[in-house]
């Protein structure tokens, strides 16, 4: 990544090239990684008809039961409207369904359908296969140590 210093760089914007050289940027190594195994396992999921944003919204409601967008984007870790978009195409094929809350008229719900109950059940050996590829490239000791880090400063960084 070396590159010409311009003359009129000040000694701070040096410095950060510099650092920027011999360490890498945090965010972008987390994007270009994230952006590999995320082709990893979309590509697993082809069978399936899923992508792995979509997994993840699946697997709680199978494991929860229908949940308010809220309540789903907090636990998937996604905003209400990016999970809005995400789902959309879920919904129109069928895998899943929304309701309005019995007890809260203003609340909807989402739910798995026996559609999506099945696609889910298809797309979990597919996901278990894709991330033992991903954990197999890294080797099991690294992708234990990365699962723990990764945990560890997402809870720090929430602070």
């Amino acid at each position: 990544m070396t590159r010409p210093r311009k003359t009129t760089e000040s000694a701070a914007q040096a410095a950060a090239w510099q650092e920027l050289e011999d360490v890498g940027c945090i965010g972008m190594g987390l994007r270009q990684a994230m952006r590999q195994a995320t082709q990893i396992l979309d590509a697993g999921l082809k069978p399936a008809g899923i992508a792995i944003t979509q997994f993840a919204p699946l697997a709680h409601l199978y494991r929860d039961g229908p949940l308010g967008m809220g309540e789903l984007a907090e636990r998937i870790g996604a905003d209400p409207t990016t999970l809005t978009r995400v789902l959309r195409p879920l919904e129109r094929r069928g895998l899943l369904s929304q309701e309005i809350a019995a007890e809260d008229r203003r609340r909807r719900l989402i739910r798995l359908t026996s559609q999506g109950r099945a696609a889910f059940l298809h797309a979990l050996p597919l996901w278990q296969q894709a991330q033992a590829e991903i954990v197999a490239r890294l080797g099991s000791v690294e992708a234990q140590a990365l699962r723990q880090q990764l945990a560890q400063a997402s809870q720090r960084l929430s602070r």
